[in-house]
């Protein structure tokens, strides 16, 4: 399933730079990530006064997935996630810092109320996405994400 992801990732990644199939980038799924648990990723309170985060097994700070819980009261619009790469920055072989070209981020839930996950901000630290919408209490949203370098 995960393999499937990322070629449809890439499919929309080569449209979305124009459609150039012959585009430098290329979407890979990097090897050389560090584990990620739960507690590395923030959630705002928009989720709600309770809401949770589970990460699935295998996720690292360049690919994986996040289902997040929403849960208490005080649910807001548009909510966000965030990472921040757990080795820092990451460096070019020249010592520069390396910002990720993108994040690829996909909503997986099937059930959930509607809303999107937005157009990840980056840094050479991590990323941040926006779920535009307002999330209901007791449903889940899924999150899968692939960092491109």
């Amino acid at each position: 399933m995960f393999a499937l992801l990322l070629l449809a990732l890439a499919r929309v990644f080569t449209w979305i730079v124009g459609g150039d199939t012959h585009f430098q980038g290329r979407v890979q799924r990097n090897v050389g990530g560090t584990a990620v648990a739960a507690a590395d990723f923030a959630i705002s309170a928009g989720f709600g006064t309770t809401a949770t985060k589970t990460v699935r097994a295998g996720s690292d700070d360049e690919a994986g997935h996040i289902d997040v819980g929403s849960a208490g009261t005080g649910q807001a619009a548009n909510p966000t996630v965030a990472l921040t790469f757990k080795d820092g920055k990451s460096k070019d072989t020249n010592g520069a810092d390396r910002i990720p070209k993108a994040v690829l981020v996909a909503r997986t839930d099937a059930s959930a109320a509607a809303g999107i996950w937005g157009t990840p901000v980056i840094t050479a630290t991590g990323w941040t996405v926006t779920f535009q919408g307002t999330p209901v209490a007791t449903q889940t949203y899924g999150l899968e994400y692939v960092v491109v370098w």
